[in-house]
């Protein structure tokens, strides 16, 4: 099985991070592909830029990925009450997975929404 994962225009993008609703940043990246919970006849296709928010944009430009983490699955908890610990477990490490790919994958510098600097 495959499946793609799309962005839409700048203008709507949200956090590729977080998942908070306005992303201020785009990183360029090529795309990529991934499993799926270690099973490689589940791949999933992450085409493209990635959008960050302002707070997880400054994560990712400090490197701090394990807070970046913590970050994420504090949204996804408010956002899908997914707090059990083997969720948490799960989530984790296909964050880590996701992330590996767009650190190994990112073409260039994050460029401001709506015209502006590179970082």
């Amino acid at each position: 099985m495959l499946a793609t994962v799309r962005r839409t225009t700048d203008s709507r993008q949200g956090c590729d991070f977080c998942n908070q609703v306005r992303a201020q940043w785009r990183y360029p990246c090529r795309t990529f592909t991934r499993t799926v919970n270690g099973r490689d006849d589940v791949r999933l296709v992450l085409a493209g830029a990635w959008h960050a928010c302002e707070p997880c944009h400054r994560l990712i430009g400090r490197g701090q990925w394990g807070r970046l983490r913590s970050r994420t699955l504090k949204r996804y908890q408010e956002l899908f009450g997914t707090d059990t610990a083997t969720v948490t477990a799960a989530m984790s490490e296909q964050l880590n997975v996701s992330w590996l790919g767009f650190r190994e994958n990112r073409t260039g510098p994050a460029v401001r929404l709506g015209g502006g600097t590179h970082e």
